[in-house]
Protein backbone atom coordinates (compact mmCIF):
# COMPACT_ATOMS: atom_id res chain seq x y z
CA UNK A 1 0.00 0.00 0.00
CA UNK A 2 1.61 3.30 -1.20
CA UNK A 3 -0.03 6.21 0.67
CA UNK A 4 0.52 9.52 -0.05
CA UNK A 5 -0.64 12.95 0.14
CA UNK A 6 -1.29 15.25 -2.47
CA UNK A 7 -0.81 19.39 -3.15
CA UNK A 8 -3.03 21.05 -0.61
CA UNK A 9 -5.25 23.52 -1.99
CA UNK A 10 -6.12 26.55 0.25
CA UNK A 11 -7.90 29.18 -1.99
CA UNK A 12 -10.24 31.86 0.02
CA UNK A 13 -10.11 30.48 3.45
CA UNK A 14 -11.40 32.96 6.00
CA UNK A 15 -8.34 33.26 8.34
CA UNK A 16 -10.75 32.33 11.53
CA UNK A 17 -11.62 28.42 9.84
CA UNK A 18 -7.80 27.55 8.35
CA UNK A 19 -7.54 25.35 11.22
CA UNK A 20 -10.60 23.36 10.42
CA UNK A 21 -10.87 23.80 6.07
CA UNK A 22 -8.46 22.35 3.68
CA UNK A 23 -9.13 21.28 0.02
CA UNK A 24 -7.16 18.40 -0.30
CA UNK A 25 -6.35 16.58 -4.09
CA UNK A 26 -6.47 13.34 -3.41
CA UNK A 27 -3.49 11.04 -5.00
CA UNK A 28 -4.02 8.80 -8.17
CA UNK A 29 -2.11 5.91 -8.89
CA UNK A 30 -2.43 2.86 -11.36
CA UNK A 31 -2.53 -0.91 -10.70
CA UNK A 32 -2.05 -2.25 -7.54
CA UNK A 33 -0.50 0.95 -5.91
CA UNK A 34 -2.83 2.34 -3.43
CA UNK A 35 -2.94 6.34 -2.86
CA UNK A 36 -4.15 8.43 0.07
CA UNK A 37 -4.56 12.02 1.32
CA UNK A 38 -3.70 14.18 3.99
CA UNK A 39 -3.76 17.94 4.95
CA UNK A 40 -1.33 20.52 6.18
CA UNK A 41 -3.07 23.75 7.60
CA UNK A 42 -3.40 26.52 4.65
CA UNK A 43 -2.03 29.42 5.92
CA UNK A 44 0.60 30.28 9.13
CA UNK A 45 2.34 33.07 10.38
CA UNK A 46 6.04 32.99 10.43
CA UNK A 47 7.49 32.17 13.83
CA UNK A 48 10.93 31.52 12.77
CA UNK A 49 10.44 27.40 12.60
CA UNK A 50 9.84 24.76 10.37
CA UNK A 51 6.93 23.08 12.10
CA UNK A 52 4.00 22.16 10.38
CA UNK A 53 0.60 20.80 11.17
CA UNK A 54 -1.32 18.16 9.39
CA UNK A 55 -4.94 18.81 9.51
CA UNK A 56 -6.56 15.60 8.06
CA UNK A 57 -5.24 11.95 6.51
CA UNK A 58 -7.38 10.01 4.28
CA UNK A 59 -6.18 6.35 2.76
CA UNK A 60 -7.05 4.83 -0.78
CA UNK A 61 -6.28 1.73 -2.32
CA UNK A 62 -7.33 -1.18 0.52
CA UNK A 63 -9.85 -3.43 0.36
CA UNK A 64 -13.13 -3.28 0.96
CA UNK A 65 -13.68 -1.64 4.40
CA UNK A 66 -10.25 -2.60 5.68
CA UNK A 67 -9.64 -0.64 8.57
CA UNK A 68 -5.92 0.91 7.75
CA UNK A 69 -4.98 4.57 8.34
CA UNK A 70 -1.89 6.32 8.50
CA UNK A 71 -0.42 8.01 11.87
CA UNK A 72 2.04 9.57 13.44
CA UNK A 73 5.04 11.55 12.21
CA UNK A 74 6.19 14.70 12.20
CA UNK A 75 5.57 17.66 10.06
CA UNK A 76 7.81 20.36 8.16
CA UNK A 77 8.28 22.76 6.25
CA UNK A 78 11.25 22.87 4.06
CA UNK A 79 12.41 26.46 4.96
CA UNK A 80 11.33 28.42 8.10
CA UNK A 81 11.12 31.39 5.22
CA UNK A 82 8.04 33.15 4.37
CA UNK A 83 6.14 31.51 0.97
CA UNK A 84 3.33 30.52 -0.85
CA UNK A 85 2.36 26.98 -1.86
CA UNK A 86 5.96 25.51 0.65
CA UNK A 87 6.05 22.41 0.23
CA UNK A 88 4.89 20.17 3.40
CA UNK A 89 6.75 16.68 4.08
CA UNK A 90 5.30 13.87 6.54
CA UNK A 91 8.26 12.02 8.12
CA UNK A 92 8.13 9.13 10.47
CA UNK A 93 4.77 8.05 9.69
CA UNK A 94 3.17 4.09 9.87
CA UNK A 95 0.03 2.72 9.05
CA UNK A 96 -2.58 2.04 11.86
CA UNK A 97 -5.66 0.16 12.38
CA UNK A 98 -7.06 -3.65 12.73
CA UNK A 99 -5.75 -4.68 9.53
CA UNK A 100 -2.73 -2.54 9.09
CA UNK A 101 -0.79 -5.72 9.35
CA UNK A 102 -2.15 -6.81 5.75
CA UNK A 103 -0.46 -3.78 4.03
CA UNK A 104 2.88 -2.50 3.62
CA UNK A 105 3.31 1.27 3.48
CA UNK A 106 5.02 2.39 0.18
CA UNK A 107 5.83 6.11 0.35
CA UNK A 108 4.14 9.39 1.65
CA UNK A 109 4.13 12.30 -1.04
CA UNK A 110 4.36 16.33 0.22
CA UNK A 111 1.48 18.82 0.63
CA UNK A 112 1.61 22.46 0.59
CA UNK A 113 1.13 25.19 2.01
CA UNK A 114 1.78 29.00 3.23
CA UNK A 115 3.65 31.00 5.89
CA UNK A 116 3.05 34.57 5.84
CA UNK A 117 4.84 37.23 7.19
CA UNK A 118 5.05 38.15 10.96
CA UNK A 119 4.01 41.62 12.04
CA UNK A 120 7.01 43.70 13.27
CA UNK A 121 6.70 46.55 15.48
CA UNK A 122 9.56 49.13 16.12
CA UNK A 123 9.98 51.03 19.60
CA UNK A 124 12.70 53.64 20.14
CA UNK A 125 14.06 54.73 23.09
CA UNK A 126 16.10 58.14 23.31
CA UNK A 127 19.74 58.95 24.90
CA UNK A 128 20.09 62.12 26.98
CA UNK A 129 22.75 64.21 25.73
CA UNK A 130 24.54 68.21 26.71
CA UNK A 131 23.05 70.84 25.52
CA UNK A 132 24.30 71.49 22.07
CA UNK A 133 21.92 73.85 20.57
CA UNK A 134 20.03 71.41 18.26
CA UNK A 135 17.50 69.41 18.38
CA UNK A 136 19.28 66.09 16.97
CA UNK A 137 18.96 63.46 19.13
CA UNK A 138 20.26 59.16 19.46
CA UNK A 139 18.15 56.35 20.08
CA UNK A 140 17.73 52.99 20.40
CA UNK A 141 15.61 50.32 19.02
CA UNK A 142 13.92 46.68 20.30
CA UNK A 143 11.45 44.93 18.25
CA UNK A 144 9.42 41.94 18.55
CA UNK A 145 11.25 39.93 16.09
CA UNK A 146 11.46 36.30 16.77
CA UNK A 147 14.74 35.44 18.94
CA UNK A 148 17.83 34.86 17.43
CA UNK A 149 16.55 36.53 13.94
CA UNK A 150 18.50 38.58 12.06
CA UNK A 151 16.28 41.86 11.99
CA UNK A 152 17.98 45.23 12.81
CA UNK A 153 15.86 48.40 12.94
CA UNK A 154 17.19 51.97 11.43
CA UNK A 155 15.84 55.21 10.70
CA UNK A 156 16.58 58.41 8.79
CA UNK A 157 15.95 61.17 11.53
CA UNK A 158 15.77 61.73 15.83
CA UNK A 159 14.92 64.70 17.16
CA UNK A 160 13.74 66.57 20.43
CA UNK A 161 10.55 68.69 20.66
CA UNK A 162 12.98 71.73 21.02
CA UNK A 163 16.31 72.26 22.03
CA UNK A 164 15.92 73.16 25.28
CA UNK A 165 17.23 71.52 28.75
CA UNK A 166 14.66 69.59 30.08
CA UNK A 167 13.71 65.81 31.68
CA UNK A 168 11.57 63.26 30.16
CA UNK A 169 11.27 64.89 26.79
CA UNK A 170 9.50 63.66 23.80
CA UNK A 171 11.90 62.22 20.69
CA UNK A 172 10.32 61.91 17.44
CA UNK A 173 11.81 59.26 15.10
CA UNK A 174 10.90 58.81 11.09
CA UNK A 175 12.25 56.79 8.42
CA UNK A 176 12.55 53.24 10.19
CA UNK A 177 13.37 50.15 8.08
CA UNK A 178 14.25 47.34 9.04
CA UNK A 179 17.50 45.22 7.46
CA UNK A 180 18.76 41.53 7.67
CA UNK A 181 18.73 38.12 6.43
CA UNK A 182 15.46 37.56 8.35
CA UNK A 183 13.75 41.08 7.44
CA UNK A 184 11.72 39.39 4.42
CA UNK A 185 9.68 37.67 7.12
CA UNK A 186 8.03 40.10 8.44
CA UNK A 187 5.87 42.56 7.90
CA UNK A 188 7.14 46.47 9.64
CA UNK A 189 3.92 48.04 11.21
CA UNK A 190 5.45 51.21 11.95
CA UNK A 191 7.67 53.75 9.95
CA UNK A 192 7.73 56.38 13.02
CA UNK A 193 7.87 56.28 16.80
CA UNK A 194 8.06 58.53 19.88
CA UNK A 195 9.54 57.96 23.10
Amino acid sequence: LSVGYQDAEYKDIPTSTLNQQAACRAARQAGQTGSGTVCAVGIVTYDGNIDATITGRSVAGKVGSDDVSLDGGTANFDNKNVGQDKPVTLTGASLAGADKDNYNLGSVSEAHADITARDLTVSATGQSKVYDDNTSATVTFSTNKVNGDDVTASHDSASFDDKNVGTGKQVSVSGISISGADAGNYNLTNTSAQT
